[in-house]
């Protein structure tokens, strides 16, 4: 509760995109897990477990999905087109939109 805000502020602005990065804000995640008392034993993913969470690499892969949901959706003010294209209706198999390289 306490360390986690801390790690994911502002983070769609400054998500990491290199593994060591990824693998350092996980470390200090697994630090603070492993300061609980009775959970010192356990590996991190059993405290994670214990606790209903999940590792923070797969908590911005999902906040990412639902902000790029949102996007596309309308709900917010950001342009879908500077992250996808829609190419021409003769596909009939998906929603058409495509992501393109930033």
């Amino acid at each position: 509760a306490l360390v986690r805000p801390h790690l994911e502020y502002c983070i769609q602005f400054w998500s990491p995109h290199y593994k060591k990065d990824v693998e350092t804000l996980e470390r200090v995640q697994r630090r603070a897990t492993k300061m609980i008392r009775g959970l010192e034993a356990k590996t991190y993913e059993e405290q994670l477990l214990e606790f209903g969470m999940v590792s923070l690499e797969k908590r911005r892969t999902r906040d990412n999905m639902k902000q790029y949901s949102k996007i596309l959706g309308g709900a917010t003010k950001k342009r879908e087109s500077s992250y996808s294209q829609k190419p021409p209706r003769s596909k009939t198999r998906s929603n058409g939109w495509k992501l393109i390289k930033g």
